[in-house]
């Protein structure tokens, strides 16, 4: 795994978004304008501009959860049970990218809607669902299977343990009323961003219908309007995406004008950007844009159907007449793709994960075999490379390293072991943290040598703190002082000593035994 570096990673990252992007398309395109398939395919691909060629397990949960739906429909269009028991298959696959993703077990609920959408017994659907159910059984069997297979089970069983210890940790960022809270807040922001963009469109709905006989008027006009939405977008895009999925896909729902295929695609949509950000520690922000692949595409669907609409309304006793036809809607939807493809644009030349700045400066490199072909800032680079040729002369491959607590790279580049099991500490809350804590010292007999960060790392690099280790600051976010207590104790009580150190880390080796 090792031997690829972070470019490989990057092209996975890749490879993963095109088969996600060609799997939705061919849900989609069989049903809808091609043209609108591929415009809003487009977006949702540069959607999470913050990282969106970084690969992680939520692009894996993408390309699963749209591969399940694909066989899903295929399955009940085709009348095929072979492709019912796939989707559900896949889709207990998908548990294992993400344990959250147990809740889209629900999309065996669209087995029956579809059978009523085609005014059909619903009974007549039972059997399917036993076919998608034998899916699930079988899928998570063979997970269970590979994973005991590679020795594997114990570390899945440790991680579920951990993860019902965060579910009832209150100081935990993912404690179960946390999730849920943040998970409602997500949705208050998106109707939010959903209520300004649409009284900025009815503005310019207004405006537009005014100044229809003046076309120099209406293109400055158009791009004054580009502006607006390119900033409102600019704070708010994956809410406002959110709330444009929900109009589309209810919509379509509850709509006479649309296909059984395009309400049961509608549904899936749904049930996916409503299920699938649960569990995420920031809802919608941190989730939304892996939930959002078929439901995109059906809002621009949605629009373009829509039939001629008079509005009447009166200002200063005179009665106003102003009329949504087809010719406003493309005009709208011009104005809010142009918007959103500067806006997105702007970001990811702007931006890396984590590594914020202009892309053309970033033409420095750390030195190291695994990061060839990556390029950063020259700041950044020289923090890293001062790190590197002196954290190898503690620890080689195999070894095990504490590194705390933002700097999960580390291990990588070195090819060491997480002594706490986790190469990102910081994602414990402090009750798991002293349990892992206290677990590794009972099960790894040698104690390791510690990589102990001082500045912030979480977004952008700080300028070097020397209270980064203070136990007497405000819990927060990106702070916990329980972490912070359990991490300075294990440093004390196993006689730690510094090493190495320069204004950014620190390196501890133990006295103990030597």
């Amino acid at each position: 795994m090792f031997e690829g570096g972070v470019l490989w990673f990057r092209v996975l990252a890749a490879i993963i978004n095109t088969i996600t992007f060609i799997i939705s398309y061919k849900i989609l395109s069989r049903y809808i304008n091609k043209y609108y398939v591929l415009i809003a395919l487009l977006m949702v691909l540069i959607v999470n501009d913050f990282g969106y060629l970084v690969f992680y397990h939520n692009h894996l949960t993408g390309l699963l959860v749209v591969t399940s739906i694909w066989f899903l429909i295929k399955g009940l269009t085709e009348n095929k049970m072979l492709f019912l028991g796939i989707s559900g298959f896949v889709c207990a696959v998908n548990v294992f990218s993400r344990l959250p993703n147990l809740s889209l077990f629900i999309l065996i609920v669209c087995i029956p809607f579809y059978y009523y959408l085609k005014k059909e017994p619903v009974v007549k659907s039972i059997k399917l669902m036993l076919y998608y159910a034998l899916g699930i059984v079988l899928g998570l069997l063979f997970m269970i299977l590979l994973l005991l297979s590679l020795g594997h089970l114990d570390i899945m069983k440790q991680a579920i343990l951990g993860i019902a210890d965060s579910a009832k940790t209150i100081s935990s960022n993912h404690n179960f009323l946390s999730v849920i809270t943040e998970y409602i807040l997500s949705y208050k922001l998106a109707v939010k961003s959903i209520i300004k963009l649409l009284l900025l469109s009815a503005l310019i709905f207004y405006i537009t219908n005014k100044l229809k006989a003046n076309k120099i008027f209406i293109n400055l006009f158009i791009i004054v309007s580009i502006i607006m939405f390119s900033f409102l977008l600019k704070f708010n895009n994956v809410f406002i995406l959110y709330g444009l999925l929900l109009i589309g896909t209810i919509g379509s729902l509850l709509s006479n004008y649309y296909s059984t295929e395009v309400k049961l695609i509608s549904l899936c949509a749904l049930i996916i950007a409503v299920f699938l950000p649960l569990g995420s520690d920031r809802g919608i922000a941190n989730g939304g844009y892996m939930s959002i692949w078929l439901s995109v595409p059906i809002f621009f669907h949605f629009i373009s159907q829509q039939k001629e609409r008079i509005i009447t309304f009166k200002i200063f006793d005179q009665r106003q007449l102003l009329s949504i036809n087809r010719k406003f809607i493309k005009l709208w939807s011009v104005i809010f793709i142009t918007s959103y493809f500067i806006v997105k644009l702007s970001h990811i030349s702007q931006e890396a994960y984590f590594d914020k700045g202009n892309r053309f400066k970033k033409t420095s490199i750390v030195n190291n075999d695994l990061t060839k072909g990556v390029y950063t800032t020259a700041h950044r680079a020289k923090i890293i490379n001062s790190l590197l040729p002196n954290i190898d002369k503690y620890v080689k491959q195999g070894d095990y390293l504490l590194a705390y607590d933002n700097i999960p790279m580390i291990h990588f580049l070195t090819k060491t072991k997480p002594y706490m099991y986790n190469p990102w500490v910081w994602v414990y809350d402090g009750y798991s943290f002293e349990k892992n804590m206290k677990r590794a010292e009972a099960e790894i007999p040698a104690l390791p040598i510690i990589l102990q960060q001082k500045f912030e790392t979480i977004v952008e690099f700080s300028l070097p703190d020397v209270n980064y280790m203070s136990e007497l600051k405000e819990n927060s976010y990106r702070y916990n002082k329980q972490r912070m207590k359990a991490m300075n104790d294990f440093i004390k009580r196993n006689e730690y000593k510094i090493v190495w150190s320069n204004e950014y880390f620190n390196i501890y080796k133990t006295n103990k035994g030597s």
